[in-house]
């Protein structure tokens, strides 16, 4: 059984706690608005009053006068004192009055600083701005009132929060505005310890609604639930008679019924189930229910099929021909399972799965395409060199196996009638492993692997003793694919002689495929004063004398077996 994650119990305190932070933060969203709207309010009406106050000391025909002389004389500083003093006693941050001059840049006629502060901002004909931060300052100009709302923007003094009223000359004009600047951080200090005093009463009263709630909960709903939960439990440890006691008048309570009526029924059907699926599974892998996107054999139709990398392994008996002729059909057999059943735990150890057996052979798939199909061939030779050095069973003393393998797209489907079906796995790799597996015997190698397959397995050269065999010609495709014996799997002294012709042997496989027959034959001819019985290297010294003396090899194919 899986481990409990999450109980029913702490799904609802994730629910009850995900709607309570959902109020919160509603209820704070709206409070926050709602104060910040009453809070702009009343700044904004403090703002224009101070403004207007100004404004009322000011002549807008000499503020006309001032933008064009841009010169001080006693009104003006006057005037100045005047703004500063308001300025001081409001307590503002910002009180000054410009005159626009274009569309984007007005005149500072005044700007007004407090008795603590040591300079002005800007003096009278500094320029400022009039971009789209004085919205609310165009708007006073264009219609000769003051604003009712501030307008908050950020500045390269600050978050400011600015209220204009227009100054107008002696014909009703607008020709300057005086503006009042409040800074923004006293405004959301307020608000923020306004909403954190409200966020902290809410969490106390979900608090409290969430405890009187979870005892309602538990009583009504977890405790039975887990009532039911264990009988469920011991249904499924085989206790298929269980009864649940819960008598509850509720959705619950009808669920428990059923299922004690469901657990005295099912017994015999679940048997009946494990037993049909368990003889499905012995003709059918489930493996490949997965590789054609199935749940069960049920949904296996004819016609089904699918096109995936997988890796390809055949075994093949060597001389398995012979050995039919010099057993009966009971001997025959009972050789054929003792090699199975060496051969296909090892296979399912490594991923794989048997799709089929044949005349003293198997094939079988790796769906996690990499190096499985090759450890697999190399340990099954292992365990057959183990059962002929211990003699535990005779009839393994002569047995050789042969492997290959790749690794590429397979189309696997199903085949057949509706009434007979079966499982068939088609590709180029599948044929040429095929032809590899029937041929390994010819160069006294046990494991045969494509240069397809090698380029998909990591670290191959570092993992695994191997050679490179030569090339056969694919006669489909007109291509040339290198093929490896690797000899991991041979006996020590085969395996140790392998190792160390492997250089004068590779040596003379790149000469051959060069067609330079006479060097060829003489790195052949060193690997068979080591080894008599490199049958491989016997055949490229037969190839070789054959060609090397021909003075025209434009004909000569290069590779040892034509696919």
């Amino acid at each position: 059984m899986k481990k409990r994650i999450f109980g029913l119990r702490a799904k609802f305190a994730v629910l009850f706690l995900l709607f309570a932070v959902i109020i919160m933060f509603s209820v704070g969203a709206v409070t926050y608005r709602t104060y910040r709207s009453s809070m702009m309010k009343r700044y904004a009406s403090e703002a224009v009053t101070i403004a207007k106050l100004a404004a009322s000391y000011l002549d807008g025909d000499e503020l006309v006068r001032y933008s064009i002389t841009r010169e001080r004389d006693e009104e003006y500083d006057r005037l100045e004192a005047i703004l500063d003093n308001i300025k001081e006693q409001s307590g503002v941050l910002y009180l000054y009055v410009v005159k626009p001059v274009s569309e984007d840049s007005t005149v500072y006629l005044f700007d007004a600083a407090a008795a603590n502060e040591t300079n002005y901002l800007a003096k009278l004909g500094d320029r400022g701005d009039w971009n789209e931060n004085f919205k609310l300052a165009k708007e006073a100009m264009a219609t000769g009132e003051p604003n009712s709302d501030l307008e908050p923007t950020m500045t390269q003094l600050g978050y400011l929060a600015s209220a204009y009223v227009p100054v107008k000359d002696h014909t009703g004009t607008p020709v300057a505005v005086v503006g009042v600047d409040f800074t923004m951080d006293e405004i959301q200090t307020f608000l923020k310890y306004s909403l954190k005093n409200l966020l902290v009463m809410m969490a106390l009263l979900i608090t409290g609604c969430f405890l009187v709630l979870l005892v309602l909960v538990n009583s009504s709903i977890i405790s039975p639930v887990r009532i039911l939960k264990n009988g469920v439990e011991k249904m499924a440890d085989g206790e298929l008679g269980v009864q649940v006691p819960i008598k509850s008048r509720d959705e619950i309570g009808e669920i428990s019924e059923v299922f004690n009526r469901m657990s005295f029924n099912i017994g015999s059907h679940i048997q009946e189930i494990m037993d049909l699926n368990d003889g499905y599974y012995k003709f059918v892998p489930s493996a490949i229910f997965e590789i054609l996107g199935k749940k069960s054999i049920k949904e296996i139709n004819l016609g089904d099929n699918r096109t995936v990398p997988l890796e390809v392994l055949r075994m093949q008996i060597n001389n398995f021909e012979e050995k039919t002729r010099q057993m009966d059909a009971g001997k025959l057999f009972g050789f054929l399972n003792r090699v199975y059943q060496l051969s296909v735990p090892v296979i399912m150890e490594k991923d794989g799965v048997v799709d089929s057996y044949f005349n003293g052979g198997l094939s079988a798939i790796y769906t996690k395409v990499g190096k499985n199909a090759l450890d697999s061939a190399i340990s099954i030779c292992q365990k057959l060199n183990e059962e002929k050095k211990a003699g535990r069973m005779p009839e393994f003393s002569d047995i050789e196996l042969a492997f290959a393998i790749s690794i590429g797209s397979q189309m696997v489907g199903i085949v057949g009638h509706d009434r007979r079906l079966s499982e068939v796995t088609l590709s180029e790799q599948i044929s040429m492993v095929d032809y590899l597996r029937k041929v390994a015997g010819k160069y006294k190698a046990r494991i045969l692997v494509t240069g397809t397959a090698v380029g998909w397995i990591p670290n191959f050269d570092s993992r695994y003793h191997a050679r490179i065999l030569g090339m056969i010609h694919v006669s489909a495709t007109d291509s040339l694919e290198k093929i490896y014996d690797v000899y991991d799997g041979d006996d020590e002294a085969l395996r140790e002689i392998k190792e160390y012709t492997k250089q004068s042997f590779e040596d003379g496989v790149k000469h051959f495929m060069a067609k330079r027959f006479y060097e060829a034959r003489r790195c052949f001819v060193e690997v068979l004063k080591v080894s008599q019985g490199d049958y491989a290297a016997r055949e490229y010294l037969y190839l070789c004398n054959k060609y090397y003396m021909k003075e025209d090899t434009s004909e000569i194919n290069v590779y040892i077996e034509d696919f």
